[in-house]
């Protein structure tokens, strides 16, 4: 996914402290090619037993400005 994050200089940090705190986020890497809060490209892993695709993108949806599929 690439995301646009509320702009703060822990903005990546909030965004995976929010995450994490459903058990079915396994882990989330960040493109550190680009230190922008804007379209930072995220690779999140999950439980899909935990956790569906699409209720992973809505929680996403609410904690991201805007969120994009990754190409």
């Amino acid at each position: 996914m690439v995301l646009d994050l509320k702009a703060s200089s822990d903005c990546e940090e909030r965004f995976d402290l929010a995450l994490y705190r459903d058990r079915g986020v396994e882990l989330v890497a960040w493109d550190d090619r680009h230190a922008s809060c804007r379209s930072r490209a995220v690779t999140i892993r999950y439980y899909p037993q935990r956790i569906s695709a699409e209720r992973l993108r809505a929680r996403v949806g609410e904690l991201a400005l805007a969120v994009k599929e990754a190409p």
